[in-house]
C-alpha cells in the first residue's frame, strides 16, 4: 500500500515537486522493504509457532494414549475378577440348590 503523503503548498515551492515526488517514491520504498522483512518475520515465527505446537500436541496425544491403555487394562482386570467372583457364587448357589433337591429327595 503505497504512501499517500499530502504536503503543504509551501512544502513544494520549497523543495519543488521533483524532489518531494522523489522523497514520497524513497518513503514508499522503505515502506515496501519493511514490510517485506517484516512479512517474512512473521512467516518464521508462524512456522516456529507451528513446529512447536505439533510437537507438544504429539507428546500430549501420547500421554493421553498411554493413560487410556493403563485405564483400559485396570477396566478389564475388574472386569476379569467380577467375572471370577460370580462365577464363584453362581457355583456355590448351584451346589447348594442341587443339594437341597436331593436333600428333599
Amino acid at each position: 500500500m503505497p504512501l499517500v503523503a499530502n504536503f503543504s503548498r509551501e512544502f513544494y515551492e520549497r523543495f519543488g515537486h521533483k524532489a518531494v515526488e522523489e522523497l514520497v517514491n524513497y518513503l514508499n520504498a522503505a515502506d515496501a522493504t519493511h514490510r517485506s522483512e517484516f512479512r517474512e518475520l512473521i512467516d518464521l515465527h508462524f512456522a516456529k509457532l507451528d513446529a512447536t505446537l505439533a510437537q507438544r500436541t504429539g507428546a500430549l496425544e501420547n500421554r493421553l494414549e498411554s493413560r487410556i491403555e493403563t485405564g483400559l487394562g485396570t477396566v478389564r482386570d475388574l472386569i476379569s475378577a467380577a467375572r471370577a467372583d460370580m462365577i464363584k457364587w453362581m457355583f456355590v448357589f448351584m451346589v447348594t440348590g442341587v443339594l437341597a433337591v436331593l436333600g428333599l429327595g
